[in-house]
């Protein structure tokens, strides 16, 4: 089975987070949470309490096909800080494995100059912070990365996913099952 890794911190956006995994395990991925907080106990932005699977520090990469990096008020706070996030990202995008970031979390591709002279789509509000080509669409993927505007592109962002990952009959079969017409 495919397996993907979620960024789960305090204050990250409800639906990017909780429906795109719903998604994608319907799909037929398997998703891990894990956090960059001092707890597995989480608090979305909508208040909404989710545990983590892991730590950052107790995640085995090795074990992951695909990243999945929801946006939120947690993006402002992590950003600029020196975390084990980074390294997480580089191992992906080292590895040409599918990167995928939603709303204000291509700031952490950005970091790490992985949008850089690419296409990329994000939240209005972060866009001008990005040093890559803005793209006015719901969802993108160049090379590796998909990126996507915010929680009212979530079907967009999951729905790539699935069919980077499974391919199109899979996001047919996807579709069908959620009454997608």
């Amino acid at each position: 089975m495919i397996k993907g890794l979620m960024l789960l911190n305090n204050g990250v956006e409800d639906v990017e987070a909780l429906a795109t995994k719903a998604l994608l395990v319907r799909a037929g991925l398997a998703i891990d949470f894990f956090t960059l907080e001092k707890t597995k106990k989480i608090e979305t932005s909508y208040n909404t309490f989710v545990d983590a699977n892991y730590l950052a520090d107790e995640v085995t990469l090795e074990n992951y096909d695909f990243l999945v990096l929801p946006g939120g008020p947690h993006v402002a706070k992590w950003v600029d800080l020196d975390t084990k996030l980074d390294k997480i990202i580089e191992y992906f995008n080292n590895k040409k494995m599918l990167i995928a970031a939603i709303c204000a979390a291509p700031l952490f591709l950005n970091k790490l100059n992985l949008l850089e002279n690419k296409e990329f789509t994000a939240f209005p509000s972060v866009v001008r912070k990005i040093n890559g080509n803005f793209v006015d669409l719901r969802v993108i993927k160049v090379d590796n990365i998909i990126t996507s505007r915010g929680a009212g592109t979530v079907y967009d962002f999951a729905f790539l996913i699935v069919k980077t990952l499974l391919g199109d009959d899979a996001l047919v079969t996807l579709k069908e099952k959620i009454a997608f017409y």
